[in-house]
């Protein structure tokens, strides 16, 4: 399949970029945009292809992710490659904002969908529903152990009875440490919650919901 997106790639006039260049995914995501394969237009505008043989399946939600950090990036556009392909998969793309491509029996692509043609006001609308859902996770969140450590607070001269007067202090550091931890946690997700909202910046709901899945317990960083 490499091999014929590659003639695929000559036959669209493209010239093929030998070392392919890695774009960094916005702070709190992991992985870089790279693809299985890039190419150069006319205009110098990169495309990113990833190439799945299998065509029957919805895009998977990191293929997603990636389409979405890509269109916060100046002069790349990123493709799916498939031989065939399912109205499943063609609706999760256009829904997504996915560049899908099906290689021909000519070994050529032809454009099923145009990352380009999404309809900017139903994306925004998704994008504004997926933030108001992150946020209710992150209060609940946040709520729930934020009442653990007060409840513990609460109970100090109870769960630190027959400790030395050393390790009862330690003990209330460490609850007061653990619940600035989770405020910070907080605040840097609703200000990421916040900066997708003004901006449009998908990439920026992925990194918050990152956060959200990994806590503030302790030995997580919370992202500056």
């Amino acid at each position: 399949m490499r091999t014929r997106a590659i003639v695929a790639i000559d036959a669209a006039g493209y010239e093929l970029v030998t070392t392919p260049v890695a774009f960094p995914l916005p702070a709190g995501l992991r992985g870089s945009i790279k693809g299985d394969l890039q190419s150069l237009n006319g205009e110098q505008v990169r495309q990113a292809y990833y190439l799945r043989p299998e065509g029957g399946k919805p895009i998977p939600q990191w293929l997603v992710n990636m389409a979405r950090a890509a269109r916060g990036i100046e002069d790349l556009t990123l493709f799916v490659v498939v031989i065939e392909v399912s109205s499943l998969l063609e609706k999760s793309c256009r829904a997504s904002g996915v560049g899908l491509l099906r290689l021909t029996e000519d070994d050529t692509f032809d454009l099923v969908v145009d990352p380009a043609e999404t309809d900017p006001v139903a994306i925004a609308s998704a994008l504004e529903a997926e933030i108001s859902t992150l946020r209710r996770r992150m209060e609940s969140k946040l709520d729930f152990n934020k009442s653990k450590l007060e409840q513990n607070y609460s109970k100090v001269d109870e769960l630190t009875v027959g400790m030395p007067e050393k390790t009862r202090d330690q003990y209330i550091v460490t609850v007061e440490q653990a619940a600035n931890r989770w405020d910070e946690w907080g605040m840097r997700i609703s200000e990421l919650l916040d900066e997708a909202r003004s901006t449009g910046n998908a990439a920026l709901v992925q990194a918050a919901q990152q956060l959200i899945e990994e806590g503030a317990e302790e030995g997580h960083e919370v992202a500056a």
